[in-house]
């Protein structure tokens, strides 16, 4: 069996994806436990909002249940037939078409490129090309637009790309989508999202004057004071500093004005805590003050690695994944937690997944940019080229990349690995940065 008939036969044919879901009483009870067990913790009104979040569609569960995904195939014995401990490297973990957007990289290019990485781990790279398939399916089922025939033409471009990508060696880890790469709907998405307002545009949003300062808006229904761990935050700070290059930044830039919690945000991670953090950034002008979003982390779905507390794994895995990501994405622990902190970006533009693939097969017009999308790929330019299109799931007929540029979530190839392995397998010494025993695989955590 050729790879793509493997990764067919699991994405048609598995539990996550297959129709109808399910069919076993027991199993689906089993499901339901689980995900009442895993929910107990929560409050009830963040309980309530998860429960309608997972039931709107087959794709919001799938994406909201990652747990799910890596009980079922985690360890699957046909990981062994492509892959093994060579195939072993950090993997995005929860690779799903609504993981993608626009943000700003650690160049301040506004790119296109995964934006979740709270769920990293090492594991085979396999795994990220199953869920994000399993992702294109799911989505691809609920536009209605494309036959099975036209959905699996989807998945087998898609496998190709990946596979492509893993092998393109160090220079894609370097590679960045920016509009000058992407065509179609894509680059007309990073245009309009570059040329907005911006920053001035997200603190109109999320900040307010107090007393003749600038502070985080806790009059808004999805921000609220943070007495109960705002102290632990401010005196945790210099941990956070220590762990990001503060000195590339100008003296002050840090500089703590304001700290809200953040409410209703994610919906796996829903009741996570989370906080944004107003600072200083560049100048003292209130035009350039950065928000700073400070998340709870906690163990991933998959294998944890060896030596790294959860905020770690999250900060060593998208570094490793991203390099060119958020510079200022770090971590620090307060009040007995762990938290990564990453820049929230003003550019958060992203391309619909419910968007009719009829409606994406159109070229549009960006209102923004007065420009034309350029006609969609051809297959003579590649499979790679059709890659950034299948990661958008919807825009599979219209997005690529003029340079090869696309990527799969886990396929920028890493340095070979050390001599000596841990013992646990697929998991990085204490301390040390994985690295892939093959040819394996701005970014920030969400």
């Amino acid at each position: 069996m050729h790879f793509r008939d493997l990764l067919l036969s699991m994405i048609l044919a598995s539990g996550c994806a297959a129709a109808p879901p399910l069919p076993d009483p027991a199993r689906r009870r089993a499901v339901v436990d689980a995900i009442a067990a895993a929910d107990a913790a929560l409050s009830p009104d963040d309980r309530e909002a998860r429960h309608a979040r997972l039931a709107a569609s087959a794709h919001a569960f799938f994406r909201g249940t990652p747990e799910r995904f890596w009980r079922d195939l985690g360890a699957d014995p046909r990981l062994e037939r492509y892959g093994g401990v060579t195939s072993h490297a950090w993997v995005v973990g929860d690779a799903h078409v609504e993981n993608f957007g626009c943000q700003e990289n650690a160049r301040r290019e506004v790119v296109y490129d995964i934006n979740d990485f709270d769920e990293v781990v090492v594991a085979d790279v396999q795994l990220d090309l199953w869920r994000l398939a399993t992702s294109v399916v799911l989505t691809l089922r609920e536009q209605g637009d494309l036959d099975a025939a036209a959905q699996r033409e989807v998945v087998e471009v898609l496998a190709r790309a990946y596979l492509a990508r893993l092998g393109d060696g160090d220079a894609a880890r370097e590679h960045r989508l920016t509009a000058r790469e992407a065509y179609g709907l894509l680059d007309d998405l990073l245009i309009e999202t570059e040329s907005g307002e911006g920053r001035a545009k997200l603190l109109d949003r999320w900040t307010a004057a107090r007393d003749g300062r600038q502070v985080l808006d806790t009059g808004r229904a999805d921000l609220a004071a943070a007495p109960e761990l705002e102290p632990a935050l401010r005196a945790a700070w210099p941990g956070y500093l220590a762990s990001v290059d503060a000195a590339a930044f100008p003296p002050g830039y840090f500089a703590v004005k304001s700290v809200a919690r953040r409410l209703g945000a994610g919906t796996a991670s829903l009741g996570v805590a989370r906080y944004y953090v107003l600072v200083e950034g560049p100048t003292s002008s209130p035009g350039d003050d950065r928000i700073l979003d400070v998340k709870e982390q906690r163990a991933p779905a998959g294998p944890a690695p060896a030596g790294l507390a959860p905020e770690e794994r999250v900060v060593a895995g998208a570094r490793a994944l991203a390099p060119l990501g958020d510079s200022h994405l770090g971590h620090l622990r307060a009040g007995g937690r762990g938290f990564t902190v990453v820049e929230r970006s003003p550019y958060r533009g992203q391309l619909s997944a419910r968007a009719p693939t009829s409606e994406v097969r159109r070229a549009t017009r960006s209102p923004s940019s007065g420009r034309t999308s350029r006609p969609r790929a051809t297959r003579a330019q590649g499979e790679r080229a059709r890659a950034p299109a299948l990661s958008a799931g919807p825009a599979a007929t219209r997005l690529g990349s003029r340079r090869s540029s696309s990527r799969s979530p886990s396929s920028r190839p890493m340095r070979p690995p050390p001599t000596t392995r841990p013992s646990s397998p697929g998991a990085p010494a204490p301390g040390a940065e994985p690295r892939p025993a093959g040819a394996a695989r701005g970014a920030r955590p969400h």
